[in-house]
């Protein structure tokens, strides 16, 4: 979940992170 801690630049980037945990 490293990608949590950037910032959220995008929506849909932001729910692909949560896939990909």
């Amino acid at each position: 979940m490293g990608l949590y801690g950037f910032p959220p630049v995008q929506p849909f980037s932001f729910k692909h992170s949560v896939t990909l945990s």
